[in-house]
């Protein structure tokens, strides 16, 4: 009897899918974040029932922080500067063609330099600006909401020049 799965891109059918190969994707995004007052608000996109970080994949001669400021600005609508490397999230998926695949996504601490959240494009329904603290609440991946936390670590750090200056 075979073993089979139900997921949110159909049934599958485990045996046959270990059969493919394992395909490797990389992925850039990034916390960007902007002071407003004494308030430090992050930038979370809602692709459809979820809310995440920007990211997406790294395209042949991007290096991953062009990825992440290409990716942020274009699911956002927003331009940020980078400030530091945040850390990596590795986890693994099937594609909807039934294929294995291991991402891994690099993750960048930005600023805030310009732009408009309305003026995202059609791969986030919704951008919102969220406080640092709900944002890591609203976040849907645990991953996600772990490297929010560490932006918020970063930013208390002294010594950083990040929160006096956003």
């Amino acid at each position: 009897m075979p073993l089979s799965w139900e997921g949110s891109s159909g049934a599958f059918d485990i045996q046959e899918m270990a059969k493919g190969k394992t395909i490797r994707e990389i992925s850039a995004g990034g916390v960007v974040v902007k002071k407003e007052n004494s308030q430090i608000n992050v930038a979370l996109i809602r692709p459809g029932n979820t809310w995440c970080l920007p990211k997406g994949l790294i395209e042949k001669g991007e290096s991953p922080e062009e990825t992440c400021q290409r990716e942020v600005q274009e699911e956002t609508g927003i331009k940020g500067k980078i400030l530091e490397k945040l850390g990596e999230v590795n986890y693994w998926y099937y594609s909807r063609e039934k294929q294995r695949v291991k991402k891994t996504v690099y993750f960048f601490l930005l600023s805030y330099v310009e732009g408009d959240i309305q003026k995202h494009d059609f791969e986030a329904e919704e951008v919102r600006w969220f406080p640092i603290d709900k944002a890591k609440q609203v976040a849907s991946y645990k991953d996600e909401k772990g490297i929010i936390e560490m932006a918020e670590l970063k930013l208390k750090e002294e010594g950083t020049g990040y929160s006096p200056n956003l």
